[in-house]
């Protein structure tokens, strides 16, 4: 008998967001992909998976943490019970194989402290119904209903450990603790710490101390995908890259495989910092290493490229997605289960495209995407223009294709994207509870969504945020910003106007103006300043008229294109200005 089955894996948001480098967020996105990936693997009999759909893709691949597939059998609970112990089994063999290389120095009792803190994980829920091919939509109804229902009646486990806490999680006691050394380079213990299994090497950092379950994330794909500060140094090793055998010169410095590229920053060349890392460990090394770092910044400096320690992360995630799945939105002679079928091939196209895409790139690293919803990392240098490429081609392979289900053909599938612009030394736990804001920030903008939000979290502690519509009068708000920012790198005008104008303004915040006077003193005044700002110089081979007609004519252009970001909320209209010279200070780069 056929059955529609929907099975979901978390906890998502929970395991993923608890980072502190770079790798656990990856690791962990990719744990929740193979374990659905297993999953569907383990189905009997031919089954039809709906959601994803996955069938061209490799095993590179990125998979949601759920799948909805039509599957046979004549005993569904057996079958689901035996999947989610085969589940459970591939997950707990992974942990065991990572494990094992530490079983000598493994005590009893941390074994089993092992084996329980990992048993919790993960969280599978799974529910089915008789499949009725003539009535998928109101099968597709109730086992949505069905899986709420589920998801609310959760089981309880007390922790019971008393010990000193995970540094990535909180939750469970350490098992795996890299021990700091003392002046006289003995191990210092923390309190607490009765008993652990002693680990040196570069994954687990020196006074870090790993529970059981993020000590396999920490170590479920070996270290290789790039770190905040390689993302945010990315424009400049590019750039080195391309000039020659500078930066593979000062690599080679270091351990084979092993080079952090905290060590591009000069804050960071200490001996102290280096001395882990470094191939030969004496003065020489350390000299040469200081000499080599000096050609860098000298090559750095005669291309005009600025080494940021600032990266941006970006999380998006499908707009009302329930409203398109529950066929709210298409045409009423529309086969909900083709247009799942269509759907579901849309998003996937799109998630292997956008990966591909920003991977090969040179701009940054995908952390996950299973169709609308995505996570990466992002090079300031080209953020704007990496997020605009994404935001067009969503509608390129999902509501192009898709146009001729819509009950309104004015309609879009549609996602919003919160952005966060942080430090490499900013805690990555902080930045991912702060994108996680930004992107409801973003969807709170209004009923139809389809929108951004940005936010600068400064070294100084200061944060400055601005959210926005994709598009606003059929134009694209981030090429705006693009195009405001190319006029100023350009020497056209300088950044002064935007200081200046949040001086005379702020005060004013997002006000009452219903009869438009605040509208037109700003742009009055915007005018005047952005006048004084222009840099615009008299051609050799022009006469005077035609260079104050040129002169004008770009004033005029940029008051229009500064003043079109503005919508009754100063703060909103001065912060997204303020973002915009901040990333110009700190290495924005326009083709």
């Amino acid at each position: 008998m056929k059955y529609l089955l929907l099975f979901t894996i978390g906890p998502v948001q929970g395991f993923i967001s608890k980072s502190r480098k770079a790798q656990d967020l990856y690791n962990g996105s990719i744990i929740l992909s193979d374990l659905i990936k297993f999953s569907i693997s383990k189905l009997p009999m031919n089954p039809k998976v709906i959601f994803p759909n996955n069938g061209n893709q490799n095993d590179k691949s990125f998979y949601p943490n759920r799948f909805l597939a039509v599957v046979e059998t004549d005993n569904p609970k057996e079958m689901g019970k035996q999947l989610e112990e085969k589940v459970n089994g591939y997950f707990k063999s992974k942990a065991k194989s990572l494990k094992d290389k530490y079983n000598e120095n493994m005590s009893e009792s941390l074994k089993n402290k092992f084996n329980k803190q990992i048993n919790d994980f993960p969280d599978i829920f799974w529910t089915m119904l008789p499949y009725n091919e003539n009535d998928y939509k109101n099968s597709y109804k109730r086992i949505e209903q069905n899986m709420g229902a589920i998801k609310n009646i959760r089981e309880f486990s007390q922790n019971e450990e008393i010990g000193r806490k995970c540094s990535i999680c909180g939750e469970r006691d350490v098992i795996f603790y890299n021990p700091r050394k003392n002046n006289k380079q003995k191990d210092i213990i923390p309190r607490y710490l009765n008993e652990f299994v002693k680990v040196k090497d570069n994954i687990i950092s020196e006074g870090e101390g790993l529970c059981g379950l993020c000590f396999v994330k920490r170590y479920y794909k070996k270290p290789g995908n790039k770190s905040t500060a390689e993302i945010a140094a990315l424009n400049a090793v590019n750039k080195l890259n391309e000039k020659g055998d500078l930066l593979k010169e000062y690599i080679s410095f270091f351990k084979p495989n092993d080079f952090n590229y905290e060590f591009l920053f000069e804050e960071n060349l200490t001996q102290d910092m280096l001395k882990e890392y470094v191939r030969d460990n004496d003065f020489k090394v350390y000299y040469e290493i200081t000499e080599k770092y000096k050609q860098i910044m000298s090559s750095l400096k005669d291309e005009k490229i600025k080494l940021s320690g600032y990266y941006a992360i970006v999380l998006s995630d499908g707009d009302s997605m329930g409203s398109w799945l529950s066929g709210e939105r298409i045409r009423d002679d529309v086969n909900l289960l083709d247009f799942h079928n269509e759907l579901s091939c849309a998003l996937q196209k799109f998630a292997k495209y956008s990966s591909e895409y920003l991977d090969n790139s040179g701009y940054g690293k995908t952390i996950y995407t299973g169709g609308e919803d995505f996570m990466g990392f992002i090079s300031i240098s080209k953020l704007f223009e990496v997020e605009m490429k994404l935001r067009s081609k969503f509608d390129d392979y999902v509501n192009n294709p898709l146009k001729d289900y819509f009950k309104d053909s004015n309609d879009n599938i549609t996602f919003s994207a919160g952005i966060v612009i942080a430090h490499y030394k900013t805690p990555l736990n902080e930045v991912l509870k702060t994108v996680r804001a930004m992107e409801e920030y973003a969807k709170d903008i209004d009923d139809q969504k389809d929108a951004f939000s940005i936010s600068v979290l400064k070294r100084s502690g200061e944060i400055v945020k601005s959210r926005y519509k994709w598009k606003m009068n059929d134009y694209y708000i981030l090429n705006r910003l693009d195009e405001i920012i190319k006029r100023i790198i350009d020497s056209e005008f300088s950044v002064t106007f935007i200081n200046k104008l949040h001086n005379e303004f702020y005060l004013i915040g997002e006000g009452n103006d219903e009869e438009g006077y605040l509208n037109k003193m700003i742009k009055t005044e915007l005018g005047k300043l952005i006048s004084r700002a222009c840099l615009i110089k008299k051609d050799d081979n022009e006469d005077k008229k035609e260079y104050e007609n040129r002169k004008n004519d770009a004033i005029n252009k940029m008051t229009e294109e500064v003043f079109s970001l503005y919508s009754k909320d100063f703060n909103n209209f001065i912060s997204i200005l303020r973002i915009c010279e901040f990333l110009m200070r700190e290495g924005y780069y326009v083709n």
